[in-house]
């Protein structure tokens, strides 16, 4: 399990569902599995976009996204939840 001053970064829109939303305006760092229940009951991303605009040439990575997507699946895991993963967390995964 992470560190307990870890955060794991959320970028929220402000919808569900919507195939065609590019923008995640709101930003959220999850310290509970509360924060994290509340963070994926919106369509989101774990991954900052310049301009809060999710395209390829907004792409903004600060930090490795291998080790965030990996305690993404350790915190989900170790609190037995099923959620919906967007695909383009698949999509990133898949490129490294």
């Amino acid at each position: 399990m992470p560190p307990s001053n870890f955060t794991l970064p959320y970028y929220l829109a402000d919808c569900v569902g919507d195939a065609f939303n590019c923008q995640y305006n709101t930003e959220l760092r999850a310290r509970s599995i509360e924060e994290i229940k509340a963070a994926v009951a919106y369509d989101h991303v774990n991954i900052k976009f310049k301009g809060s605009y999710r395209s390829v040439d907004n792409f903004d990575v600060p930090r490795s996204l291998r080790s965030i997507m990996t305690t993404t699946i350790q915190i989900i895991q170790k609190i037995g939840l099923i959620l919906p993963i967007p695909r383009s967390f698949f999509a990133v995964l898949i490129s490294f």
